[in-house]
């Protein structure tokens, strides 16, 4: 067993074994920032896969996958959540008038398809040996994420960058001495990209959360040594709500504290097919598995298949502390604005 899945009506996420947080510190701070505790639904356990007849794609996601095993226990109603101050801040698509950079060269208009218009970031030294990531995400005016086309969801990521290592997981090697193999690779960062605690937070604590398919991107078994990736997938942000004047959504990870102080950072939302997970193999695997392992059918119609909302070959922004806001409501490639002096915890 290495996680616990929990189910609120506002929320939705898991608390991870490994993490370093203990469950009663977990429970406490949870009732600190949302005033309720946390709705535990299923089990998260380590399983291995039969030999697949596509040995072709078990290759790319590895043959070690989570499972979820439902609580056998009668149903548990938490009380309504009553939202840290912070926390309520985000549920509001934000304003700056500080711009600093540009995600890419400058391009007319806004997107009108299934991209956010704003991607709002906060990366902060959550506690001394935790870092916390708090991102929102807003669709404002003819863009939706109902505009994601069947079959495909998005996947939304941060990414740390370092210079310790060269190659591609797992085979990581230092760049100090050529050659030699380094086992610590996840935890040259800023912070440590596995065994984190997450959520996914609906800023109308109406609809359950859970109908969105929410998942952590553990799986990084092809990325770059120099590149740790947090991120969170929706299988269906096509059922995202509409509130407060927008469609939107909250994701916060708390993940354990790496060996670097501070680490470059970049940030982009893509579409990933989940085809595959409808296959006999992909049935079998977690949503952090099967998603993205099938390109599916994505027509021009549909716009681009990402977005950056920070650009990370502009080499501007470390963290811990950073805060940002790229706005792409005036143009296609956004602008990005930084609120750490100002706006930062």
């Amino acid at each position: 067993m290495v996680a616990i899945r929990y189910d609120n009506p506002e929320m939705t996420g898991e608390y991870s074994f490994g993490s370093g947080v203990t469950p009663a510190a977990f429970e406490a701070d949870f009732l600190a920032q949302y005033g309720t505790t946390p709705a535990a639904t299923a089990l998260i356990v380590e399983t291995i896969l039969p030999e697949p007849e596509d040995s072709q794609a078990l290759a790319a996601r590895g043959n070690i996958t989570h499972r979820e095993i439902t609580v056998d226990a009668p149903a548990f109603v938490p009380p309504p959540a009553v939202f840290d101050e912070t926390v309520e801040a985000l549920f509001s698509p934000q304003t700056s008038t500080i711009p600093t950079s540009r995600v890419q060269t400058s391009l007319p208009g806004p997107p009108t398809d299934w991209r956010v218009s704003q991607a709002q970031y906060e990366i902060t030294d959550y506690t001394s040996n935790r870092v916390s990531f708090v991102s929102s995400f807003w669709w404002l005016g003819p863009n939706a994420p109902n505009k994601v086309p069947a079959g495909f969801g998005v996947e939304f990521e941060v990414n740390m960058y370092g210079s310790y290592n060269v190659g591609s997981r797992p085979n990581c090697r230092q760049v100090a001495i050529p050659g030699t193999m380094d086992p610590e690779y996840k935890k040259r960062q800023a912070a440590v990209n596995e065994n984190w605690n997450w959520r996914v937070i609906r800023p109308d604590g109406l609809t359950a959360p859970s109908s969105l398919g929410a998942y952590a991107d553990y799986n990084d078994l092809s990325d770059d040594c120099r590149r740790s990736s947090f991120a969170i997938g929706l299988r269906y942000p096509q059922n995202i709500q509409y509130v407060n004047g927008a469609y939107g959504v909250l994701i916060v990870i708390d993940a354990p504290k790496g060996y670097s102080a501070m680490s470059e950072v970049g940030a982009v939302n893509q579409v990933v097919s989940d085809s595959f997970c409808a296959t006999t193999l992909g049935y079998l695997m977690s949503l952090t598995d099967c998603m993205g392992v099938s390109a599916g059918v994505w027509l021009s119609i549909y716009g681009p298949k990402a977005q950056t909302t920070l650009n990370i070959a502009n080499h501007e922004f470390l963290a811990p502390r950073k805060c940002w806001l790229t706005d792409f409501t005036q143009h296609i490639d956004g602008d990005v604005y930084d609120n750490t002096a100002w706006a930062c915890p």
